[in-house]
């Protein structure tokens, strides 16, 4: 029985019509958003990602998302409208996208992570943070999460593989788990994924997140108090408390921190009650299937959100990123405005070459060193 065969069983019941809806026209807009956005976001921070360690990890963050989108949510997507996955082409392809699938998810949430401590200590610790929060201290822990993914994912490479299976009188080749693994990668491993993708960071970001409010609230509070005291004494005192720029930045990595909460809970939540989920046979089993795969599709599609949308949390919260975005927009209409005006150059230079050769050699010189500054800009 071919999948067409499958859903045509299942297309009677609403549910099953929703989330089919969601998979056809929700998915497509998904990926459109975030690829979009994630790409416009890395060209963004890049231009300050080697000053500010922040800036480091959300321009990472962006290129782990979209890691996740492209071999996620767009192999689904087209397996979908195609009735092919793309990741059942090769035995080669399907350990890579699977690996690459989980890598990147686990990278990204991790990163935020990284980035809330990061804010934690700056905000609690301002005397210590010029230390621990600089850039290289990020490239290392960067270094040191993308490693740790890895390890943590590397078990695919081996513990996934293409094999026959038999749909009533058809056979199609599916990535599937290994027979050895069979058990490790069904029963064992949804509990690993749910807790190292999201329970375990939602806690941890969950706990510094109230951590930063609570100081936020104190220090905006004992600011206010210290603005009535001397000015002698709010200079030695205000050196232990979080900076307006550290309180501005922090509020846009709280919304990054918040979202990946709300948007990854629901569906590892979702993975552990398949695990234990069992079917009602003394009720319709096709309308339980139908509905469990519309909340599986629900809480999927969230996830993937939260891979797609922080390039307008960046915009929405981050005063500082929106001045960054009109910079490189500004800088952008410059440089398509000089491509217009340098096309004259070499017939200006041919005209002026016909002069002494002093000037000649000097425009060339003037206008090489001005197309290096320009590239080198870009």
């Amino acid at each position: 029985m071919h999948s067409k065969d499958y859903e045509e069983i299942f297309m009677k019941y609403e549910s099953f019509r929703i989330k089919k809806f969601i998979t056809m026209y929700i998915s497509p807009a998904i990926l459109i958003v975030g690829t979009t956005g994630n790409i416009i976001a890395f060209f963004i921070l890049r231009r300050n990602m080697f000053r500010i360690s922040t800036y480091f990890y959300l321009a990472v963050l962006a290129i782990a998302d979209l890691i996740v989108l492209q071999f996620g949510l767009l192999r689904e997507w087209i397996g979908h409208i195609s009735d092919y996955d793309i990741q059942n082409i090769s035995n080669l392809s399907c350990k890579i996208f699977v690996s690459l699938n989980y890598l990147g998810s686990d990278f990204s949430v991790w990163l935020i992570v990284a980035v809330t401590t990061e804010r934690f200590i700056a905000v609690c610790f301002p005397l210590r943070a010029n230390v621990l929060c600089s850039v290289n201290k990020a490239r290392s822990v960067t270094i040191s999460l993308l490693g740790l993914s890895f390890c943590l994912n590397a078990h695919f490479l081996w513990t996934v593989e293409l094999t026959e299976v038999r749909l009533n009188s058809s056979k199609v080749e599916k990535c599937t788990p290994g027979h050895k693994f069979d058990f490790f990668l069904t029963e064992v491993w949804p509990l690993v994924d749910a807790f190292t993708y999201s329970f375990i960071p939602t806690f941890i970001c969950s706990v510094l997140n109230i951590l930063i409010i609570r100081r936020v609230f104190i220090a905006r509070k004992y600011r206010g108090r210290l603005q009535k005291c001397n000015a002698g004494r709010n200079n030695l005192n205000n050196k232990s408390l979080p900076s307006e720029r550290t309180i501005k930045l922090t509020k846009m990595l709280l919304a990054v921190s918040l979202t990946f909460v709300l948007t990854t809970l629901p569906n590892s939540i979702c993975i552990v009650v398949q695990n234990y989920w069992d079917l009602d046979y003394t009720k319709d089993v096709l309308r339980q299937i139908s509905n469990f795969v519309l909340a599986r599709t629900i809480t999927g599609h969230l996830m993937y959100i939260n891979h797609s949308v922080n390039f307008f949390l960046y915009c929405a919260t981050g005063k500082k990123f929106r001045k960054n975005m009109d910079r490189a927009l500004c800088k952008l209409r410059r440089t398509s405005n000089r491509s217009l005006s340098d096309s004259n150059i070499p017939h200006l230079m041919s005209r002026v070459s016909y002069t002494t050769g002093r000037l000649s050699v000097n425009l060339v010189v003037y206008d090489s060193k001005l197309l290096h500054r320009r590239t080198t800009r870009l």
